[in-house]
C-alpha cells in the first residue's frame, strides 16, 4: 500500500515538471529551429547538391556508351538536374507560390489575431 502512495505522490510531483520541460523544449525548438536550418542544414544541403552535380557530369558519356539513344535522354535529364541544383532554382512545386510583402504578412497576422479574439469571445473565455 505504501508503494502505491509513493508512486501517486511522485507522479503528481513529476508530471507538471515533465510537462514544463517538454513545453520549454518545444519553445526552444520553435525559436531556434529556423536559425539552425539556415546556419547548419541549408549549407549542408547545398554541399550535397554540389557533390550530386559533380557525380552527374559523367552520366551522359556513361549512358551513351551503354545505350546509344539513352545518352540523349540522360543528357537532357542531367541538364535539368543541373539547372535545378546548380543554380539554386526553386523546384517547380514551389516556383508558383506567391511571395508576401512584410505589410501583407503583418496584415494576415493581425487578421488571424482578430479572428482568434472573436472565437474566444464567442466561447465565453
Amino acid at each position: 500500500m505504501a508503494e502505491s502512495a509513493k508512486t501517486r505522490i511522485a507522479t503528481r510531483f513529476l508530471t507538471p515538471i515533465a510537462a514544463a520541460a517538454a513545453s520549454a523544449a518545444a519553445g526552444y525548438v520553435v525559436k531556434r529551429g529556423p536559425d539552425y536550418v539556415d546556419r547548419v542544414l541549408l549549407p549542408r544541403l547545398r554541399e550535397l547538391a554540389g557533390e550530386a552535380e559533380n557525380v552527374t557530369k559523367d552520366l551522359p558519356s556513361k549512358a551513351t556508351s551503354v545505350a546509344g539513344g539513352a545518352g540523349d535522354v540522360a543528357q537532357d535529364l542531367t541538364d535539368r538536374a543541373k539547372t535545378l541544383v546548380g543554380s539554386g532554382a526553386e523546384t517547380p512545386s514551389r516556383a508558383n507560390h506567391r511571395r508576401f510583402t512584410a505589410q501583407e504578412l503583418e496584415q494576415r497576422r493581425d487578421d488571424r489575431a482578430r479572428s482568434r479574439a472573436q472565437r474566444r469571445k464567442a466561447r465565453g473565455r
